[in-house]
């Protein structure tokens, strides 16, 4: 889900399509992500950064903040570099 957002995301953005090497450097500079959903996915969201392995390793790198029932901003803290494999990982064990 994640990974697939920040295709679409970089495809609006930039307006080009997919390019392997885009995205990768996308995703090495980005410091602030968003994810929005209907609130039972929002719920699948914050159970696995409480409880998973990958949600463990999101929470390493990066702080998060509950806007809404429906939207959770990502930052990246200090010090942290971006591990593109955790992305993956958390949005793949996460349920929705």
């Amino acid at each position: 889900m994640l990974i697939k957002n920040l295709f679409y995301t970089h495809l609006l953005n930039y307006g080009q399509p997919y390019n392997p090497y885009y995205l990768t450097t996308y995703i090495y500079k980005m410091t602030q992500f968003t994810i929005s959903g209907q609130s039972h996915i929002i719920d699948d969201v914050l159970e696995h950064l409480k409880y998973g392995s990958a949600g463990f390793s999101i929470c390493h790198n990066w702080n998060y903040e509950i806007i809404s029932s429906e939207k959770i901003i990502f930052s990246l803290k200090e010090g942290k570099e971006v591990k593109p494999a955790d992305l993956f990982w958390f949005g793949y064990f996460t349920k929705d």
